[in-house]
């Protein structure tokens, strides 16, 4: 838990430290859900007044130059980045793209959030030296989130960061030798694993002290001495949520000897990092995390040392793809080192270069490190598990090995290791039995308890006076906040979700019970049934097969691998080149496979196929469970007769793509239809989607590969897609380029027949023709006829993301361009008359131009009658039309990841102004409160409330409204002041 107070402290201390000011500019491409992304980017950008350019993590892992190019392009001052970037960077930069780099505007290159190498900064400042970066740019950090993101780092005793050389016989039993008392900088050649780089020093002046802590005894250790890393400043958060005794040891430990430093606050506490390290001429050093220390025979070893040695001994290992971890021989009661390491020949792997490999560890660890490898195990490419941010999960990786996961993913393992029989777990003897179940009064008694704990009202009163029929919200006070603090106990306490807004429904504790027990009984029968149940329908090996063959389809780099070769532990998009399009091909093949929904946005957590799969077998658990599948209606009928009612054409049905689902949070909210543009496909939309489905859920339609060339006719499929999917109205459309005419059309269509339309969203999109351009006959093929705007559309480098044809086979690429053909003959045979005042419609519409349309855009759209007009023609609409700010950029680039958040706001924001219509529902409890508050033998009409002063009510209910009316103050003095001027007029 963080306070205000906490975060202004931290950003306060950092801009302190490196003197930002409105002049800077910080570049960067860390994530904000990440500290170091969030706090030293976004915060430190809004406190220090200074400007910022931010890069999304995928393109960076994609193509690391453009994070150095955006450093170039926009002369940044400062920029951060854990130390794999850096690392990442230098192997990846070829010479050629160092050419167009200038880093001289460098004031600060930060590297934090994870162990800083020595090797990194040397080889970075090398590689890119000619470019203008110097070593002595490079700062780096050490800070850890429940310090708020930055403890200490901007300040070191030298001008370049600080390396010493220890000696690692003394470190292993937590001892620091420096090598010849002399500290050594940028001409320490010394073997890598015995150099640690300094994150500075602890700045006093900012109340921020470290002390160096004996783990036991809580004392002070003393000099060159390797303890755990105490840190007290105002940036310490006050504990973790609802885990008070982990809070209590943790961030208010109490040294054992009085020592309270000059700025100690809270009585003296401070809080225990976990991280290991020592002080050196006043500067911090750390050593590594304790819980990933290696205690062989009494000594400490660090396994990021161990695996920098690995990583040196021979070229065939894969950089920062080495694991090191211990294991408990349970024969011989020892401890013993297992070393993971990943090669990077994946094909023709000759048994002689294993065995050289697995002979230069053995040799090298020992020697620098004197302990000897149990187990050598070489692995395939991906198979050693990391975080999204690169950093490696050791402890996940010693379980996959140990139970067997890991094993069609070793080429070769030297030596083996003895599991503990205790615990080997034989899966066929796992039978769940059906638990009892709690009565009704003992769930209402705990949640009476939960209550008690949340409301302030409620926590007046004696549990057993707490009233179970009562309304929590207007009796005891409930707001949103309580709502969603009383959900998380109540899923605490029963291990069931519970969505705050469902309060609004069930608003008293009896009703909560009863919900909740229905909710456990269901629950307890469908896991007694799916013990006995030995063959699930859908099988977690089926899974991965399956979206390894649409992968091994879609992926242009995976296509060239034998599909019983693609590693389902690869990123998919840093080694499969996945992109929007991509992610958007894999949803679409994956819901028609499981018939699921998964938004293309979830690549960016969920990047590997064994997760994917993982993903998608947890959401089939669900859905049979919860016995959600719905049956598909035949047909839509509404009340008029009317052209609605659809029969069964025998045509393909456009692929609807879940590009933002439905959650416990927006499921309430009317979904918003995205249209394709002129290609056919819905990748455009998928950062646009990731910001609107924070609200409301976003689906794509995709043209079928049997399209008409008739918008009227395309219209009226798609319309029958939507009816089918969502039965409730209002309807969203938004069309983009194309999409636009097509939405348009849908949007009509629905009006004239009774059906709802609350909005339409028009994205730099063409007006309708009031007479057509080309009509075909029936001899003329479009694809023929316009070959050359196909061929431009194709080959266009920023058209390039939304369709890669080369992909394709020859056929697929020939039916595709007929696609287009059909798409473009109906853009250009499509006639409206959207200027008279019969054309006008009852739906609102929103309009985004792109600012710079003139600057890049097809031939097709420069041909088109309206394109030079402002708004593409739209201007001439008679109706209610909004035109909003146009959007920087061109034609193709108008739904970029700079702008999607902007447009994301102003799409809500017509809807939200529209509320009362429930168009969005908002977890409102106190608007709730204040509508129930009012007296219950009320029955005047609503009329008469809005105007009370004006019925004949008696002068004492009159004096009674005017006294309890409440009036802003400024109010109350201004007509204080006019009633004194008047009475002095008056009477004087």
């Amino acid at each position: 838990m963080l306070t205000h107070k906490n975060l202004l402290h931290n950003v306060d201390l950092m801009q302190t430290e490196i003197d930002l000011g409105p002049d800077d500019t910080i570049a960067f491409w860390v994530p904000q859900f990440h500290d170091l992304g969030l706090i030293g980017g976004f915060l430190n950008t809004i406190r220090g007044g200074c400007k910022s350019v931010v890069m999304s993590p995928l393109t960076f892992l994609q193509k690391p130059e453009s994070w150095l190019q955006m450093i170039t392009n926009y002369q940044a001052t400062f920029t951060a980045a854990p130390n794999f970037a850096y690392e990442l960077a230098a192997r990846k930069c070829d010479n050629n793209s160092i050419k167009n780099l200038n880093l001289n505007s460098i004031r600060g290159a930060f590297n934090g959030a994870e162990p800083v190498r020595w090797s990194t900064l040397k080889s970075f400042a090398k590689k890119f030296g000619p470019a203008g970066f110097k070593l002595s740019m490079f700062k780096c950090l050490y800070g850890l989130a429940e310090h708020c993101a930055y403890s200490v780092g901007f300040r070191n005793l030298h001008d370049i960061p600080t390396v010493i050389d220890i000696d690692p016989i003394p470190l292993r039993e937590g001892r620091v030798k420096v090598r010849n008392n002399t500290l050594t900088n940028s001409n320490n050649d010394n073997s890598p694993a015995n150099n640690i780089v300094s994150t500075g020093v602890p700045n006093l002046m900012m109340q921020v002290e470290v002390r160096v802590v004996d783990q036991e005894t809580k004392k002070l250790c003393s000099p060159n001495t390797i303890g755990e890393v105490w840190v007290s400043s105002p940036s310490v958060g006050k504990g973790y949520y609802g885990k008070e005794k982990n809070s209590e040891e943790t961030f208010r430990a109490k040294l054992d000897n009085d020592d309270h430093g000059n700025w100690i606050t809270d009585n003296g506490s401070f809080l225990r990092t976990g991280d290991l390290g020592f002080l050196y001429n006043g500067e911090l050093f750390i050593t590594g995390r304790q819980k990933d220390v290696i205690i062989i025979n009494g000594k400490n070893h660090y396994p990021q040392d161990i695996e920098l040695t690995v990583q040196e001994s021979h070229n065939a290992i894969r950089p920062g793809c080495i694991c090191a971890i211990n294991h408990t021989d349970v024969e011989n009661g020892t401890d013993s080192l297992i070393v993971l390491v990943e090669i990077r020949q994946q094909k023709d792997i000759k048994q002689e270069l294993l065995q050289e490999i697995c002979d230069c560890i053995a040799r090298v660890v020992p020697g620098n490190h004197g302990l000897s490898c149990q187990r050598i195990v070489i692995l395939k490419q991906h198979s050693i598990p990391k975080t999204t941010s690169g950093k490696l999960q050791r402890a996940k990786a010693k379980d996959l090995l140990l139970n067997g996961s890991m094993d069609k993913k070793i080429i070769t393992s030297v030596g083996e290791i003895v599991q503990d029989p205790m615990n080997v777990v034989d899966i066929k003897e796992k039978k769940p039995k059906k638990k009892p179940l709690m009565t009704l009064e003992t769930i209402q008694q705990k949640i009476a308890v939960n209550v008690h704990k949340v409301s302030k009202l409620a926590s007046k009163l004696s549990i057993d006076q707490i009233d179970f029929k009562v309304n929590l919200i207007t009796t005891y006070g409930f707001d949103s906040l309580a709502a969603v603090q009383l959900t998380a106990c109540l899923k605490d306490e029963f291990g069931i979700e519970i969505a705050p807004a469902l309060l609004l429904d069930l608003p008293t504790i009896s009703d909560l019970a009863g919900h909740i027990l229905k909710q456990l009984s269901t629950l307890n029968s469908e896991v007694y049934d799916e013990g006995e149940d030995e063959n699930p329908t859908i099988s977690l090996e089926d899974i991965q097969e399956n979206i390894t063959s649409h992968v091994h389809m879609i992926s242009k780099l995976a296509s060239k691998i034998p599909k019983n070769e693609l590693n389902i532990n690869a990123n998919l998009i840093t080694d499969y080149g996945f992109d929007s399009l991509a992610a958007v091909q894999l949803t679409a093949s994956m819901k028609q496979s499981f018939g699921i929904e998964v938004a293309p946005a979830l690549l960016y957590d969920v990047h590997t196929i064994a997760d994917l799969s993982n993903h998608v077998h947890k959401l089939l658990v669900e859905e049979t469970r919860t016995n959600k599948k719905k049956s598909r209606k035949s047909h839509v009928t509404t009340t008029q007769e009317n052209d609605l009612i659809f029969e069964d054409d025998g045509k393909e049905d456009p692929i609807i793509i879940p590009l933002a689902p439905k959650n416990v949070v927006n499921k309430h909210n009317s979904p918003l239809y995205c249209i394709h543009p002129l290609l056919g496909n819905v990748a455009s939309y998928v950062l646009l989607a990731k910001n609107l489905g924070i609200n409301r859920p976003v689906y794509g339609i995709q043209a079928p590969s049997d399209v008409d060339d008739d918008i009227k006719v395309i219209a009226k499929r798609y319309v029958k897609a939507i009816l089918l999917h969502q039965q409730t109205q209002p309807y969203y459309l938004c069309g983009y380029s194309y999409g636009g005419l097509v939405a348009w059309e849908m949007a009509k269509l629905l009006q004239q027949n009774g059906v709802k339309v609350g909005g339409l969203y028009l994205i730099d999109a063409p007006a309708p023709l009031q007479k057509s351009v080309r009509n075909l006959t029936n001899d003329e093929e479009p694809h023929i006829i316009w070959k050359d705007d196909i061929e431009q559309l194709l080959n266009d480098a920023d058209s390039q993301w939304m369709v890669r044809a080369e992909n394709e086979d020859p056929s697929k690429i020939e039916a595709f361009k007929r696609q287009i053909g059909k798409l473009i003959a109906s853009m250009y045979s499509y006639t409206s008359d959207h200027t008279t005042n019969e054309s006008v419609q009852q739906f609102p519409i929103h309009y985004w131009r792109a600012k710079d349309y003139a600057g890049k855009t097809s031939k097709l759209l420069l041909d088109h009658p309206s394109f030079y007009e402002s708004n593409f023609g739209w201007e001439h609409y008679q109706g209610e039309i909004t035109f909003h700010r146009p959007i920087s950029g061109h034609h193709y680039n108008v739904l970029r990841e700079e702008t999607a958040g902007r447009l994301a706001r102003e799409f809500d924001m017509p809807i939200q102004n529209r509320r009362g219509s429930m168009d969005l529902r908002p977890l409102m409890l106190e608007k709730v409160a204040t509508s129930q508050r009012g007296s219950p033998n009320s029955s005047s009409s609503s009329s008469g409330k809005s105007f009370p002063l004006l019925k004949g009510s008696d002068k004492k209910n009159m004096t009674s409204i005017i006294l309890k009316t409440q009036v802003p103050l400024p109010v109350a003095i201004i007509g204080m002041f006019i009633c004194m001027y008047l009475y002095n007029f008056t009477f004087l």
